[in-house]
């Protein structure tokens, strides 16, 4: 419970800083099983319900829809989108994960802003990748 009510707690104080349009966060994997599949459900249903709470869109991005748009293809390894994500890039990544996150990031800005300078180049077939993503409405606070 003290690691939720820190996440809880990180996550408030992160939405009052920066106050953001919207949150994209990767959608739940459904391969997980066991003790870590209750976790990640447990932190991530506290991660939804505090932005709910406070007002703030957010956008699931399934993990294949991710994979997709990074390496083109559902089924990529964690490795193949890591890779992807320095080659389109150019920057270095401490993990996976932080590049997961650079790819939701991706994913959110050819959807809401297509034109950014900030916008990686990725294959056509890639952006298969937003569709069937769930996206919200963004502009206005509901909180």
């Amino acid at each position: 419970m003290e690691r939720l009510a820190y996440v809880r707690d990180r996550i408030q104080h992160e939405v009052e800083v920066y106050e953001p349009d919207v949150v994209v966060l990767e959608g739940y994997s459904f391969a997980s099983t066991g003790r870590a599949g209750i976790s990640l459900g447990e932190l991530g249903g506290a991660i939804r319900l505090a932005l709910f709470c406070w007002g703030v869109p957010y956008v699931d991005i399934p993990p294949t829809n991710r994979a997709r748009y990074a390496a083109g293809k559902g089924n990529a390894s964690k490795d193949l989108v890591l890779q992807q994500a320095v080659f389109r890039s150019g920057r270095v990544f401490d993990d996976n994960n932080a590049a997961d996150a650079w790819w939701l990031w991706q994913m959110a800005l050819a959807h809401y802003e297509p034109e950014s300078p900030l916008l990686a180049k990725v294959p056509k077939t890639h952006l298969d990748g937003l569709v069937k993503v769930p996206w919200v409405e963004i502009g206005k606070r509901t909180a």
